[in-house]
């Protein structure tokens, strides 16, 4: 492996140099991190140099960790992926049968809540998920007949967040921490579920200028969870084998669903790495950076460098898996 790749693709990312918004990488292999590098600043307030410990929110990458806190109850019988979601959200004005199943495979044909969001007029600062459901609830038609197509949905996965707190009783984040992030040794990883709260090491996002581009959106599910590359070694480490949590629900995580375009655990990176491959360049998708990297294995790069891409038109953290 040649590290020095990677000591090259940092400096592409961040060409503004060191006191400019950065970035962090962690090369994994066999479950640990065999190299961490960073460069740049988490916060242009405060200089703070951003390293390993530094924690960033991963926005849409945190889908696959929703998908296995919905995967675990399911397994242990107490929902089922076939169950219509009004069963569990009986609020929701929906006109047609919407399965969980079909909420974490993006194929519910669930209108996107961040189009009803600039519509309504409600604010994405300080956005909780109660403030979230007075939206979503009002949802009546699918844009298609679920189960037939498949359409990315940050809409679809807000709801299996609700859907974890209505079966357990807690939310996303304090049953995530208890199931997964706990067993995994993952401690200094969370949901960000209310952004009132200071997080030590916190990384911001930022747009061009750089103008400070945080939103402090409370609602999670679809995205929300703060970790950093010194943390995601066990993640990945069962993403390979299936350790500590289990190769059902491994197996179950990377499953491809017949009507689904990828897995439900990382839909956007092999979307990323798919694009990639065919252009031979990198790819940019929903405020995370993905890409492939010849000769450099599994790594993950997170970082506050300003991204200018996907439906949300707001800038977060980026972060991003390279593969070989």
């Amino acid at each position: 492996m040649d590290l020095e790749l990677v000591e090259r693709a940092i400096a592409d990312f961040t060409p503004d140099g060191p006191d400019a918004p950065g970035l962090a990488v962690g090369v994994y292999s066999g479950g640990r991190a065999v190299h961490t590098a960073a460069r740049g600043v988490a916060t242009v307030e405060s200089d703070a140099p951003i390293d390993a410990r530094t924690r960033f929110d991963i926005a849409s990458a945190s889908k696959q960790f929703t998908a296995a806190c919905v995967l675990m109850l399911a397994h242990e019988g107490r929902l089922s992926l076939d169950d219509d979601i009004r069963k569990h959200v009986p609020e929701l004005a929906l006109e047609s049968e919407v399965t969980i199943g079909q909420c974490l495979n993006h194929t519910g044909g669930l209108p996107e809540w961040y189009a009803l969001q600039a519509i309504t007029g409600v604010p994405l600062q300080a956005l909780t998920e109660e403030r979230l459901m007075k939206i979503i609830s009002r949802i009546r038609r699918t844009t298609f007949e679920p189960g037939t197509a498949f359409s990315y949905s940050n809409t679809g996965y807000v709801l299996a967040a609700v859907v974890v707190r209505r079966v357990t009783g807690k939310s996303l984040a304090e049953f995530a921490a208890e199931r997964v992030f706990g067993p995994l040794g993952m401690d200094d990883t969370v949901y960000r579920d209310d952004a009132s709260v200071p997080l030590p090491r916190m990384a911001f996002g930022y747009a061009a200028g750089p103008v400070r581009a945080d939103t402090e959106e409370g609602a999670v599910g679809d995205g929300g969870l703060v970790t950093s590359v010194s943390q995601l070694a066990p993640w990945f480490g069962f993403l390979a084998d299936g350790r500590v949590l289990g190769t059902r629900l491994r197996d179950a995580l990377l499953e491809r669903p017949s009507t689904c375009t990828s897995a439900w655990t990382v839909p956007l990176v092999r979307e990323a790495v798919e694009r990639e491959n065919a252009t031979g360049r990198w790819a940019a998708d929903q405020g995370l950076v993905m890409a492939t990297v010849p000769e450099i294995v599994r790594p993950l790069l997170a970082g506050t460098v300003p991204q200018h891409a996907g439906p949300r038109r707001r800038e977060r953290p980026g972060v991003g898996l390279l593969d070989s």
